[in-house]
């Protein structure tokens, strides 16, 4: 289970989340690199409002951090944003970071806000990420925490 250790939960609006379900959004922008990430890090993907639930996973491939301009030279084709997308997102940001990805899962039923709650463990959606305990995931979401290790 030392993977699921390594677990990031990561906040990403409905249209990007659809786009990484359809395959066609492989790598996830951000402004900021998390600290604990890399090759093989479990990546939850929470989808922000109105969705408001855990819809899947992916495993990260690769990180890049690089100034915004040589970014999208490597991303324009996988990141599925528009040039004036990737523009404002990083608007004043010299540097952006690239999360590359390969494989992705759709869980079978999304993990809702309420069943982290439920529990009595106080949980609130990341505004970008945060970092997930095995406790937290196995409280809310047992058959999520056995498909991810059976991976």
């Amino acid at each position: 289970m030392k993977i699921l250790e390594e677990t990031i939960l990561m906040s990403i609006k409905p249209k990007y989340a659809d786009r990484i379900i359809s395959g066609d959004k492989r790598v996830e922008l951000r402004r900021r690199k998390p600290i604990n990430i890399g090759k093989g890090t479990i990546v939850l993907l929470y989808v922000s409002v109105p969705v408001q639930s855990i819809t899947g996973a992916f495993w990260v491939d690769s990180i890049v951090e690089k100034p915004t301009g040589q970014l999208w030279k490597l991303v324009k084709d996988t990141a599925s944003v528009t040039r004036d997308e990737f523009e404002k997102y990083f608007s004043g940001a010299l540097l952006g970071v690239g999360i590359f990805f390969s494989k992705f899962i759709l869980f079978p039923e999304p993990i809702l806000l309420h069943t982290f709650n439920k529990n009595n463990i106080p949980f609130h959606p990341p505004q970008g990420f945060r970092y997930v305990s095995i406790e937290e995931l196995h409280s809310s979401s047992p058959a999520v925490v056995n498909l991810l290790s059976e991976i």
